[in-house]
């Protein structure tokens, strides 16, 4: 069944976090490369400062688990940055219907802004052939990544300012760049890839009118959100949409202002609305094979929690609601707990769970406790 879109706005002023430490590797700035480096880590600049680092393996946050991995780095005091590849083609694949290629959007761009996170726009320059219609072992410019490091270290504005300037000016550059490379891996690995003219009409839809290499922010924003959210932004009259909801979940689009003015947007999962004035914001994951979703599923949601715990207020058009975030996390496992709890307590009903079980269980309940996020786990045994 489709669910409704239901269009909200919110308001922040600033964001903290209190949750736990994340061990990370350090790598020393003469050995960094950013292929080889894991996907969370720290590395040292000469001068010693530090910034801690996540790689995306994709722009698609909805695979490979990007934010788990922006969410280890987030417990860092210093810069923190993202390096995200503008786009991924995997090949054309066998079938019409193959989709094997990803361009990051303008809510990833949000999602960053927002949570004062430096973003590296990438391109791949290598591949290995796989088949005739695949590539993998994809790797990054390392040279230019680290230019851009060494850039963002010096940088003294927020990360906020950084993006802009960053996607304005460079998005539509790095995204040509993109192209030629993945034309040249295809003529030398032969390898059939996505044709370019999709990408093209892309560029182009979004281009600033006023300077062509320089992308419409605007423009850019407009075309990433899907028809079911264009359709949300127009919605103006809402009291038919929370009928169709009572006792079910909605899709959200969230219109979030900073204290600079700036509009984002995020999508939340659910909306379930207890009252026409109250509005739990939630995040569900799900495992039907083990007792609890993964670490990294868990730590995704977890992720985009901390932000909407933190907002300001939440409005539906003049409607002042009162709101609270949850994270519900189902798996293979009979009965039902809602955390924080005291640990003791929960020691004690966690006996009969696994020993990988429990240890996720004992840290999550610390982190929800720390991060003022309520959590329920229902069985579906």
């Amino acid at each position: 069944m489709h669910r409704p879109v239901i269009r909200l706005q919110g308001r922040i002023q600033s964001l903290s976090f209190r949750g736990q430490q994340t061990c990370l590797p350090l790598y020393d700035w003469s050995e960094f490369d950013i292929n080889t480096a894991k996907s969370a880590c720290k590395v040292r600049l000469p001068d010693g400062a530090e910034v801690a680092l996540s790689k995306w393996t994709g722009p698609k946050r909805t695979r490979t688990y990007p934010l788990a991995k922006v969410y280890d780095t987030y417990s860092h005091s210093g810069k923190i940055i993202s390096i995200i590849p503008i786009i991924k083609d995997e090949g054309r694949g066998e079938r019409q219907s193959d989709t094997n290629l990803d361009r990051v959007n303008f809510i990833t761009l949000s999602w960053m802004n927002l949570m004062n996170i430096y973003v590296v726009l990438a391109w791949y320059c290598d591949a290995r052939k796989k088949d005739d219609y695949r590539i993998t072992g994809q790797r990054m410019d390392n040279a230019y990544i680290r230019r851009k490091i060494e850039q963002i270290v010096q940088y003294k504005m927020d990360a906020h300012h950084w993006n802009r300037d960053h996607f304005v000016r460079e998005f539509i550059p790095i995204y040509e760049s993109a192209l030629r490379s993945y034309e040249s891996i295809s003529k030398r690995l032969r390898v059939a890839l996505h044709s370019k003219d999709g990408h093209i009409r892309f560029i182009d839809s979004v281009r600033d009118s006023t300077c062509p290499q320089h992308l419409d922010l605007q423009k850019y924003a407009e075309y990433s959100l899907s028809a079911s959210l264009r359709a949300a932004q127009r919605e103006t009259e809402t009291q038919h949409v929370l009928e169709r909801t009572q006792g079910q979940s909605a899709k959200g689009l969230f219109e979030i202002r900073n204290y600079l003015g700036g509009v984002y947007y995020l999508t939340a999962d659910e909306l379930i609305f207890e009252r026409r004035d109250f509005v739990i914001i939630q995040e569900s994951k799900n495992s039907t094979r083990h007792e609890l979703p993964s670490l990294n599923d868990i730590k995704d949601g977890l992720f985009k929690l901390l932000l909407y715990s933190q907002l300001q207020e939440v409005r539906q058009g003049n409607m002042l609601l009162g709101f609270k975030t949850r994270l519900r996390l189902t798996g293979a496992f009979s009965g039902a707990l809602r955390l924080p709890m005291d640990p003791l307590e929960l020691q004690h009903i966690s006996a009969r769970w696994s020993k990988a079980s429990i240890s996720k269980l004992q840290w999550l309940n610390v982190e929800l406790e720390r991060l003022g996020i309520e959590c329920v786990l229902e069985g579906n045994l």
